[in-house]
């Protein structure tokens, strides 16, 4: 979703570009905006819709537009920023110099020739097409050749350079622990497909038509052989998806927890996980640490006395745990039992069951 979004926020800033329109540019600024609450990375759309305000050409408008449009963009992760501050107190996460790995940039480059193809020679046949294509246009400078880039190829390749400086300066000054794969490296491929694209299409529009048919022919013939392969490799691909693996779909806790009374409260820190399965409402494990921001929740005492509130109405309730869904911002068993009162009830291969009994007195 994070990827569509990108896309269609600079599709609609090309557009806007092409023929400025203040009803483009909201609509835009308004995709930006969902799209940086999905993925933090995608804060670069920012100055991407700087730069078509100022390519637009409304030279008289241009500041005024350019602070409409960061307004609104920002606006939703603006208040969303606030309110993690009120509830904790203050900024902890700090910037700090930790290069990332020689390994981290290997990865990411064999990630994006991933995108290709997942077979290796169709991964050198796409290129090779591609560099032959490039060739031609250099070569072929006669009238017929149209030289120069489209209007939205400067605007399209702002929008990769910005989202490779965003994922730079997050590794290099905030995450050392930053994941660059697939998703992360998605909205970059996805990009530049497009700036190809267009490129191709802008330079290709004068050639002659043996040519264009010499170029295009091989270049969608390896881009069906590339999505036939890649349709093959979906289903060992989603085997390794967390919630859709098969792993998960034979979960021992799965069961257990299917076989506890359906009237209890259920704590989980898989609560989707238990929706996405069992479509079974539970509701989620309170969290140490607000994990947008990576500040402490100043809440989870009160959410944790509200779980006590509903266990003593209920009579008693079930905290249900996945030893693979392990995540940082959650607290940990200890930490459960020393806010819970808790009775071990069944150890799984992949979890554990505990029982939530109403506070004594005494607590």
């Amino acid at each position: 979703m994070g990827t569509v979004l990108v896309l269609g926020c600079v599709l609609l800033l090309a557009e806007y570009v092409r023929a400025p329109r203040s009803l483009l540019l909201l609509a835009a600024a308004l995709v930006a905006s969902a799209a940086i609450m999905d993925r933090y990375a995608a804060i670069a759309l920012v100055p991407v819709g700087l730069v078509a305000v100022l390519m637009s050409g409304s030279r008289p408008r241009r500041a005024l537009l350019g602070v409409g449009w960061t307004a609104v963009a920002l606006l939703p992760v603006a208040a969303w920023s606030a309110h993690d501050f009120l509830q904790s107190s203050g900024f902890s996460r700090s910037a700090g110099w930790h290069p990332p790995s020689a390994a981290m940039l290997t990865s990411a480059i064999e990630t994006m020739f991933d995108y290709l193809s997942p077979v290796p020679w169709l991964r050198g046949a796409i290129l090779a097409t591609l560099v032959a294509a490039a060739l031609a246009s250099i070569t072929l400078r006669g009238r017929r050749t149209r030289w120069g880039s489209d209007r939205s190829s400067p605007l399209i390749g702002s929008a990769i350079g910005a989202y490779v400086a965003v994922l730079v300066a997050t590794a290099f000054l905030f995450d050392v622990s930053l994941s660059v794969d697939y998703r992360t490296l998605s909205p970059i491929y996805a990009l530049s497909v497009v700036l190809v694209a267009v490129q191709l299409g802008r330079w290709s529009a004068g050639w002659r038509p043996r040519l264009q048919l010499g170029v295009g022919v091989p270049m969608l013939a390896l881009g069906a052989i590339s999505a036939s392969w890649c349709l093959q490799t979906i289903p060992t691909l989603s085997a390794g998806f967390g919630y859709t693996s098969p792993s998960w779909d034979r979960s021992p806790t799965l069961a257990a927890l299917n076989r506890l009374p359906a009237g209890p409260l259920v704590v989980t820190n898989a609560p989707d996980f238990v929706w996405f399965r069992d479509r079974r409402g539970t509701i989620a494990e309170p969290r140490l640490v607000i994990a947008k921001s990576g500040l402490r929740n100043a809440g989870y005492g009160a959410e944790m006395d509200q779980i006590e509130t509903v266990v003593s109405r209920q009579g008693g309730g079930w905290l249900v745990l996945w030893n693979g869904d392990a995540r940082w911002y959650l607290p940990s068993t200890g930490q459960l039992q020393a806010a819970l009162h808790l009775v071990p009830y069944q150890t799984t291969s992949d979890g554990e069951i505990f029982e939530i009994l109403p506070p004594t007195p005494s607590s």
